[in-house]
């Protein structure tokens, strides 16, 4: 389970999965972009792996950080919280079907 996520500052991180005993690249990560925020969210386990392709600057945004800006969402929107909810749900769901 991951308690972290991050974004990427600079450099380049590929996101890849072991399919069929294969290591198949998923997406290439450019700065500005956050990975690994699913495991944060519904505390399940990290459905890919992730690995520098070139020197990477990294923010980290702990789960206690992401905890206090859901619950300020959740105060706020309890709509679009929820949204958020079914939305990593049904992304586990396909990746589970496209594993199958």
């Amino acid at each position: 389970m991951g308690t972290v996520a991050y974004v990427v500052v600079s450099g380049s991180v590929e996101i890849c999965k072991l399919s069929a005993g294969n290591l198949l690249r998923l997406q290439v990560l450019e700065p500005g972009t956050l990975f690994g925020e699913m495991a944060l969210i519904d505390h399940d386990l990290r459905m890919a792996t992730a690995r520098a392709l070139s020197p990477v600057e990294l923010m980290v945004i702990t789960s206690d950080d992401l905890n206090r800006r859901l619950q300020r969402l959740e105060k706020s929107d309890l709509v679009l919280r929820r949204l958020i909810d079914v939305y990593v749900q049904r992304l586990r769901d396909t990746a589970g079907e496209v594993d199958s």
